[in-house]
């Protein structure tokens, strides 16, 4: 080998080695990418007296998405347990504990289900939360985080918010982040509270939508600890605090120390396989995205500032909520898509249709309304016949079915004797809704059973007289009602029944009615 060659070699040889070392102890100095592991713990069963949970399942399902798709949770990692006995909890708290957490990971446990401030209820057994929170500290968990979606959960976090101050570093890099948090689902005393329009628990709810992307606060694109309790709380607060037991308080114990901050989920991790809704120019209102199959609430965005919120791709119905109006979109989210919220072309849609298509696993919605009518009798030679209704009804997305009672009065006189007609109906209707911006308009028919009473008493020729006679009628009648909602419940209405009274004496009679009223939706 020629000499200038070898000196060559020799000089690029003697000039790479510094930097190849040095990247060397880079690598072998730089942390390895830590796992999450998780628990899931969904108990329907309380103990004797306690009411069956419906949507404990799914509320640990809806979790466990969430962290699947942006909290860094790998499907290996992720352990659920249904109706589980003390003994499959104890046994898996074990497998995780016997070098399945490895140093430097994290582990989230999420519970759900009856609870008192001492223990979880699995059915008619008990699992106290002293015994579940041992075992997770005897991991080589880094973190630990502890979900508990029960009634008086809350008793656990009595010490508050408590965050250690920053770890002091002798290397310059940052210390990641390290200790435990527990978020709660109620305070000390409370009831959890679910809800069939979310079809699970408020708290869960808010949980996974703060985690989806609604609770980052300071748009960097991660949902810290702090941020999640902070958005779960309030939410929570606000929508249970129409609740007959009273608004449900989340609370949060934070004993954290380190200098870096533990992010429950990240947007960007499930961008590829899930889409983005964003709020590009803020606006007045709350945007809410059901499910197309189900009808469920999957997850709600504030529009009053930038967001953005990352959902699994798939087929939603997108309801944008103002003060004055509902405007609803169909969407087919696909996967790294990527939405702006003001340019979703949507429809104006009245109050009454929202409870029409129901929420969640409500398919009908009862209703009750009452009327003042006025009308024409149903026999001739009477005068105005004026009248009241009551009705209930069940109603479904496209019809109404109606049952309703109804009285109406009319007189008659000569110089002698009074006349009075007493008319007592059952109806059974049928209707369709059509939406007209803010009105409602619903046509259909009513088939309805009359009872008529005549009586009659006065003097004639210097005697007393009077009496009575009773007759039925048949009256198919065709019906239009207009209704304009105000707020969510209450309906006024006006209505019309072109009624063919069929089966009198005097054959067939053409006598409609005029009603006006209101009506309350359940």
């Amino acid at each position: 080998m020629p000499r200038e060659k070898l000196c060559l070699m020799r000089f690029g040889f003697s000039f790479c080695v510094p930097y190849i070392i040095q990247l060397i102890i880079a690598l072998s100095s730089a942390p390895c990418e830590a796992n999450r592991h998780l628990l899931t713990i969904a108990s329907h069963r309380g103990m004797a007296g306690e009411a069956t949970l419906r949507y404990a399942k799914r509320d640990a399902e809806r979790l466990r998405d969430v962290l699947l798709q942006l909290g860094g949770v790998q499907p290996a990692h992720a352990v659920a347990l249904v109706d589980p006995s003390p003994g499959d909890v104890r046994q898996a708290l074990r497998t995780l504990g016997r070098g399945r957490v490895k140093p430097g990971d994290a582990l989230l446990i999420y519970i759900s289900g009856h609870m008192d401030s001492q223990a979880i209820h699995l059915g008619p057994e008990r699992l106290s939360f002293k015994e579940i929170f041992t075992a997770a500290r005897t991991t080589s968990a880094l973190v630990r985080v502890f979900m508990l979606d029960g009634c008086r959960s809350g008793a656990l976090t009595r010490k508050g918010l408590r965050r250690s101050g920053p770890v002091r570093l002798i290397r310059p890099r940052p210390h990641p982040a390290q200790g435990e948090l527990i978020l709660t689902s109620s305070a000390p005393g409370e009831d959890a509270l679910e809800s069939s329009r979310l079809a699970g628990s408020f708290f869960t709810h808010y949980l996974v939508t703060g985690l989806r992307g609604a609770a980052d606060g300071n748009h960097d694109g991660k949902v810290t600890v702090e941020e999640i309790f902070r958005f779960a709380h309030d939410r929570t607060v606000y929508a249970t605090a129409g609740s007959p037991t009273g608004s449900q308080h989340p609370s949060f114990r934070l004993d954290m120390a380190g200098s870096g901050v533990f992010a429950l989920s990240e947007q960007r991790k499930g961008t590829k396989e899930g889409a983005q809704l964003k709020v590009v120019r803020p606006q007045a209102g709350v945007a809410y995205l059901l499910n197309g199959k189900t009808g469920y609430l999957e997850a709600e965005l504030s529009l009053a500032q930038r967001a953005t919120l990352v959902v699994p791709a798939g087929s939603y119905r997108l309801r944008i909520a103002t003060a004055k109006q509902v405007r609803e979109a169909s969407l087919e989210l696909q996967p790294g898509s990527v939405l702006a919220l003001d340019r979703v072309a949507t429809r104006s849609i009245p109050l009454i249709a929202l409870i029409r298509k129901g929420e969640g696993d409500r398919q009908r919605r009862p209703h009750v309304a009452w009327d003042l009518e006025a009308g024409i009798a149903a026999l001739h030679g009477f005068g105005p016949l004026w009248g009241a209704r009551v009705s209930a009804s069940l109603e479904w997305r496209s019809i109404s079915l109606s049952l309703g009672l109804s009285y109406g009065y009319a007189c008659a006189a000569n110089e002698f004797i009074q006349f009075d007609l007493h008319q007592l109906g059952l109806a059974a209707e049928i209707t369709h809704p059509l939406s007209l911006g803010p009105l409602l308009l619903s046509f259909g028919l009513s088939l309805e059973g009359l009872a008529l009473l005549e009586q009659f008493n006065g003097t004639r020729r210097g005697v007393e007289t009077g009496g009575g006679r009773a007759s039925m009628a048949v009256a198919l009648s065709p019906l239009v009602r207009l209704a304009l909602p105000v707020g969510s419940h209450w309906v006024p209405a006006l209505s019309l029944r072109g009624r063919v009274l069929l089966g009198l004496q005097s054959g067939v009679r053409f006598a409609p009615t005029l009603g006006v009223g209101a009506g309350w939706v359940f």
